[in-house]
């Protein structure tokens, strides 16, 4: 491995870097600096796979594997670095196997059938455009539900729903519609 495989590997942790930052810009609750760390360290093990692969199997396959290998190393990363370092974090189960992971942080966890939705819940089934919002503020957990969904709860069951804002704890669970919200913490 000459000087030049060296600048490689630096240009391609920058550039990967680079990709993690761009990439936080778009993936809710992913800080700048986790994402340019995961894109650096990805890069980095991507371009030294991409040089293994190359020696192993020659030009064409080696840089269409080492190609994949970079980006596959990027992402994966990026989701490590993401998943190690959160603090609080929504476990939202669709059915009996299907669910996701939603990192709540600086930005809240929008809950609602608009687009702007991180957590989509049909109008069909009465669910505002932003139903709730799930948000940490002094290191503590809310939920906080919109007064147009609260109002037309009201309406519909002809009872108060009580307080608008809940404080939220490790393990405390909600279900709005068919879908179970679950509150995760380190």
């Amino acid at each position: 491995m000459g000087s030049s495989e060296l600048v490689r590997v630096l240009c391609w942790g920058i550039a990967g870097g680079l990709l993690g930052f761009g990439l936080s810009l778009r993936i809710h609750n992913l800080s700048p600096m986790r994402g340019f760390l995961g894109g650096l360290i990805g890069g980095i093990i991507g371009e030294i796979t991409f040089i293994i692969l190359v020696f192993l199997f020659g030009n064409l396959i080696g840089r269409m594997a080492g190609v994949a290998a970079i980006g596959f190393f990027i992402g994966l990363t990026i989701i490590i670095i993401e998943s190690a370092f959160r603090d609080v974090w929504l476990v939202v189960h669709y059915s009996h196997n299907e669910r996701k992971t939603i990192t709540i942080g600086s930005q809240p966890v929008l809950l609602g059938s608009s687009n702007k939705a991180n957590i989509y819940l049909p109008n069909s089934k009465g669910f505002t455009s932003v139903t709730a919002r799930v948000f940490v503020e002094n290191k503590m957990i809310f939920i906080k539900f919109d007064e147009e969904y609260t109002q037309k709860i009201e309406r519909i069951h002809g009872q108060k729903m009580g307080n608008l804002t809940q404080q939220l704890k490790d393990g405390d669970k909600r279900k709005l519609g068919d879908i179970l919200f679950e509150v995760k913490t380190r």
